[in-house]
């Protein structure tokens, strides 16, 4: 039975916080730090990895926002690309919904146990996942909360839905700021 998921009078008040504070994004910098602030109240992460491009494709790119610069190894992003690319397959085979991971191999899901693995041994431990699927081609946008403080759960994943037109405007705000500025770039 689904429980309806509802929000305080704080939760309502932090949310048009986040929704308002969105809209002052338009560089990278600003991004993360409203990654790093508005958004934690919702889905608190260390590491946010955010995938732009066509899904699928060579072109389907993935950069890192992280306190650390130590994701700019490339073996290291070359194993966190394929750990994303894990992540679309479950969550385009799982219906487009988010996508719930733990650093704790989950046999109920062996697709998913691949994902729990890397994780694992990317101490990145937990995880959550949603993507726009309304949006494809070179416009799509996928997220990636990583390094959670507790396993996600349905309150993430409510959280991720509803929070996703934002998170994608925002993401392809800043980047074509970026392709029309590029010296803006940060």
């Amino acid at each position: 039975m689904d429980i309806l998921i509802t929000l305080s009078p704080v939760e309502l008040e932090r949310l048009l916080i986040t929704i308002e504070s969105s809209q002052q994004v338009h560089r990278r910098n600003q991004y993360f730090l409203w990654s790093q602030g508005a958004l934690q109240s919702f889905l608190p992460h260390d590491v946010l990895v955010f995938g732009h491009g066509e899904y699928g494709t060579p072109n389907f790119r993935c950069e890192v926002l992280a306190r650390n610069n130590s994701w700019e190894d490339r073996a290291l992003h070359g194993e966190l690309n394929r750990l994303v690319q894990m992540m679309v397959d479950s969550w385009q085979n799982g219906g487009h919904l988010p996508r719930l991971f733990t650093a704790i191999n989950d046999a109920s899901n062996p697709g998913d146990c691949a994902i729990s693995h890397a994780l694992n041994r990317l101490g990145l431990g937990h995880a959550l996942a949603h993507g726009a699927k309304e949006f494809p081609g070179d416009c799509s946008g996928f997220f990636v909360f990583m390094r959670m403080a507790e396993a996600p759960g349905r309150r993430h994943a409510y959280f991720a839905e509803m929070l996703m037109p934002y998170l994608h405007t925002t993401l392809h705000r800043m980047l074509q700021l970026e392709k029309t500025l590029p010296e803006h770039r940060l």
